[in-house]
């Protein structure tokens, strides 16, 4: 798998140890990350665990909550927006599922027939394309960035996933919008308001260190590096033109519920989710984490970003040819 080839996290609970087996070969071919829990609580691993693309139960298993069937109805209550895919023996097919519960369950497959698999997460989780090459070069300039206005940290990166949540990590978000005539949308940027107020006091940041920072400097220091990116990725990707592509003018609203920790653009598509990590190179502070999303709502062509090659020079310029 390549560095920054776009992978999605699912959690996966099944007793069958063949289904184990054949489940961890299919997710190592189709870009998928299992989570393996031991707690036999489901429900509450799912509210420690944010950022999923996907849920796999199987109906014949036995949780907490019951079998694959009722837990599937607990989960989709809490988390409708992660689908859930259901190994079964005895269903044939979504349709012969008990009427109250064909909505939660996004589909079934069998181990005997994996390709019935690959057509659900194609589907509901790699349904928009992200060419690598766009993806290094989105990561590589937000990095650039996001290293220039921090001191004494080191800044590391995961791959990027694919997430069908809508969960909101941290308690500060900053969004920005997103437009060219071959993409519009919004990039959001989260982070832990405590944690990047420590890196202010112990002048881990271009603001200097200051015991009376308050939230206003926090805001002031998101608000500087979100616009930052905004610039670079502006000037040297979406700055690029689609022959003929127009620029929508369709806008679509965004709703937070923050008692609920949730966050909705008005799409049901999967984000683009890249975390952060800032590691202090001093060894005293702990780590701080920001993840960043993009969300392309309205407009997401990249067979534009596919037919332009993007180079990455070695002194990590963006450039089209």
């Amino acid at each position: 798998m390549q560095a920054n080839t776009v992978v999605s996290y699912i959690l996966f609970h099944d007793e069958n140890t063949s289904a184990n087996n054949r489940i961890q070969a299919f997710c190592q071919d189709n870009r998928l990350i299992q989570l393996r829990e031991s707690s036999s609580d489901l429900l509450d691993v799912l509210s420690r665990n944010i950022n999923l693309g996907a849920i796999f139960l199987a109906e014949d298993s036995q949780y907490e909550q019951g079998n694959g069937l009722e837990l599937a109805r607990l989960i989709h209550q809490s988390r409708p927006e992660v689908p859930i895919f259901l190994r079964t023996a005895g269903i044939k097919g979504k349709a012969d599922l008990p009427c109250e519960l064909q909505h939660c369950i996004a589909g079934v497959y069998h181990l005997d027939r994996l390709s019935d698999l690959e057509v659900l997460i194609d589907k509901h989780i790699f349904s928009d394309d992200y060419p690598n090459h766009l993806v290094n070069a989105i990561q590589t300039l937000s990095t650039e960035v996001i290293e220039s206005q921090l001191q004494g940290m080191s800044v590391e990166v995961d791959s990027p996933k694919l997430v069908n949540d809508r969960l909101i990590h941290g308690d500060l978000h900053s969004i920005i919008s997103l437009e060219s005539n071959w993409c519009k949308g919004h990039m959001m940027v989260e982070v832990n308001q405590d944690e990047l107020g420590q890196l202010i006091r112990f002048d881990k940041t271009f603001l200097g260190s200051s015991d009376s920072s308050d939230f206003r400097d926090i805001n002031a220091w998101l608000g500087e590096m979100t616009n930052l990116i905004w610039g670079v990725l502006k000037s040297k990707v979406l700055s690029q033109a689609s022959a003929g592509q127009p620029i929508s003018d369709v806008q679509l609203p965004i709703i937070t519920n923050h008692r609920e920790r949730y966050i909705t653009f008005g799409t049901t598509r999967p984000h683009l989710c890249i975390k952060y990590t800032f590691r202090d190179n001093s060894g005293v502070l702990p780590d701080t984490t920001l993840f960043q999303r993009f969300i392309f709502s309205v407009t997401w062509l990249p067979n534009f970003a596919i037919e332009q090659q993007i180079v990455l020079t070695d002194d990590d310029d963006c450039d089209f040819f």
